[in-house]
């Protein structure tokens, strides 16, 4: 049924969108059920996260959004606004992660730990200190039980974390004399700290591998990919990875992924079709495992130092955004947002990242960035096993999701169009996003 959902979803995703006539009128229509909406959503705390010395009226405007819109909040343990938490063997600091632990329980959200970084002292680097250069550094394998050590603590701490992400991204993972990833050190470490977390509670959910699924338009030196599309090919040596990390994993509750499309290395300029790259990530995961897929990290727009950066502004990323989630629905478990906080200080530049909210250094932040609405209405109106109709549009100018009580709109174009469904007119402005009434 996935399948079936996915094609009759997004058919209109892959096409590159056309330049609209101003008032163009499209019209939307919608079918028999599909299939269902898998999806959650969630963020993950970055350094400027409600950090410690924010604004307090700010961080409660921020905390309201976070209520609305994360269902699963993301700490990691070491890093991106958390301190060394063992920095000598057996001496531990949990201030940081006990603060974010409220906050999670405060907002009402699932938490989530991701097991990266590790401290110094098991990587090479001397007890008692902590060199943030050397943050991304993997822990050595004399030191993986040391690890997993750590990461039972951290479960005995805090029972009610059921969901583990480890390690991120390979970081530190490289095989030098091969040029490719280390894929059977990550693996190893994996089934070390799966299999003391499992010791701890078998109700304790474990994911990896957090690939970076990396792509490309250039010619890959270790051969044709097995997934490409309008975005490039993503690496073999992704793929690979991913394929070792199933194949010797001891066992796993759900698969996790990162990955970011933009126009770069010759991609087209309409930002729209790039997107595919979610949904053929997702099926090719899909046709390797049944386990649940979680996006640890999606970016759908260009970074500052891409050329397209420069015309993205924040309805664009919002309309992306909210398309990605059309994308990632009739597959993907949960997709957590990368530093929901703005780290801008006024006056905030448009376009400048895809937040949820401004930051909250004083009295006038945390206030709601367009996505903030759109991801709440998504919530709202597309929760984990909604029913999914058939959608069908009259132009690709727009692009549609259908459920039981709402239908998602989104304008693909840099022009204003009128969406007529169910006999009401809705006026979207350019790079709109609407939630439609069914009843």
């Amino acid at each position: 049924m996935k399948s079936i959902a996915a094609a009759s979803l997004i058919v209109f995703l892959g096409s590159l969108s056309m330049a609209s006539t101003a008032g163009e009128s499209v019209v939307v229509t919608v079918g028999e059920p599909v299939g269902k909406s898998l999806l959650d959503l969630g963020i993950t705390y970055t350094k400027p996260t409600l950090r410690p010395n924010a604004n307090p009226a700010a961080v409660e405007q921020a905390k309201s959004i976070i209520a609305r819109v994360a269902h699963y909040q993301n700490l990691h343990i070491m890093g991106w606004g958390t301190p060394n938490p063992e920095i000598s063997p057996g001496v531990f600091d949990w201030t940081s992660l006990d603060r974010r632990m409220a906050i999670v329980r405060e907002t009402g959200g699932t938490p989530v730990i991701t097991l990266c970084c590790a401290p110094d002292w098991m990587k090479g680097g001397t007890a008692g200190q902590t060199d943030w250069k050397q943050l991304t550094v993997a822990p050595l394998p004399e030191h993986f039980k040391d690890f997993a050590e750590l990461a039972r603590q951290i479960a005995l701490r805090y029972p009610e974390v059921k969901y583990y992400q480890v390690w991120n991204e390979f970081k530190g993972f490289w095989n030098h004399s091969a040029q490719r990833w280390d894929y059977e050190g990550y693996t190893a470490l994996y089934n070390v700290v799966y299999d003391t977390l499992k010791s701890v509670s078998p109700d304790i959910k474990v994911g990896g591998p957090y690939t970076p699924m990396g792509h490309s338009t250039s010619p890959d030196r270790d051969g044709p990919s097995p997934i490409s599309g309008p975005y490039g090919a993503v690496k073999r040596g992704v793929t690979d990875a991913f394929r070792y990390w199933l194949a010797h994993k001891h066992g796993a509750d759900f698969v996790t992924i990162d990955g970011h499309v933009g126009a770069k290395d010759g991609l087209p300029v309409d930002l729209f079709s790039t997107l595919q790259f979610y949904s053929d990530i997702d099926t090719w995961i899909r046709q390797q495992t049944p386990l649940p897929i979680w996006w640890a990290e999606w970016y759908s727009t260009p970074d500052l130092a891409e050329p397209a950066s420069d015309v993205i502004r924040h309805a664009h990323q919002n309309a992306l955004m909210t398309a990605t989630l059309i994308t990632m629905a009739p597959a993907v478990s949960v997709a957590l947002r990368w530093g929901p906080e703005s780290d801008d200080q006024p006056p905030y530049v448009e376009g400048d990242q895809e937040g949820m909210w401004t930051s909250t250094h004083d009295a006038a932040g945390g206030q709601p960035l367009p996505f903030a609405a759109s991801a709440a209405d998504f919530e709202r109106c597309f929760p984990r096993n909604a029913v999914l109709l058939a959608t069908h549009v009259s132009s690709n100018s727009i692009l549609a999701m259908a459920g039981t009580h709402c239908v998602l709109v989104v304008n693909k174009t840099a022009q204003p169009v009128n969406v007529i469904f169910g006999g009401a007119v809705t006026a979207l402005d350019p790079y709109g996003v609407a939630y439609l009434p069914r009843d």
